[in-house]
């Protein structure tokens, strides 16, 4: 019976490794926290300085501001069903108030 030894797989050895080019990683450009209401409108990237390059370059420097966030569709959602029990409960309330 014959039996494999540790030495019949090929292994890289160090210096093989580190003679290989290192891959170049890209840097990606840093994206502002909050983008003004014409670059939000626009759907472009914008900047965190105010006002931002986008707009000093188009000349709309003067109306340059925060864009407003849209709220999570599952929070809109979760207010609607708060409003419908605040209702309700009012509504029920209001029902027993006249009824006595």
């Amino acid at each position: 019976m014959t039996t494999l030894s540790a030495s019949t797989t090929p292994e890289t050895p160090h210096s093989a490794i580190n003679s290989m080019p290192s891959q170049h990683i890209p840097q990606r450009k840093k994206k502002a926290t909050r983008a003004c209401i014409h670059c939000q409108k626009a759907h472009l990237t914008c900047d965190d300085s105010r006002p931002c390059q986008r707009c000093i370059k188009r000349d709309l420097a003067s109306t340059c501001a925060d864009g407003a966030r849209k709220k999570a569709k599952y929070l809109q959602d979760a207010e609607v069903e708060v409003e419908v029990v605040v209702v309700v409960v009012v509504a029920v309330v209001e029902h027993n108030n006249t009824g006595s």
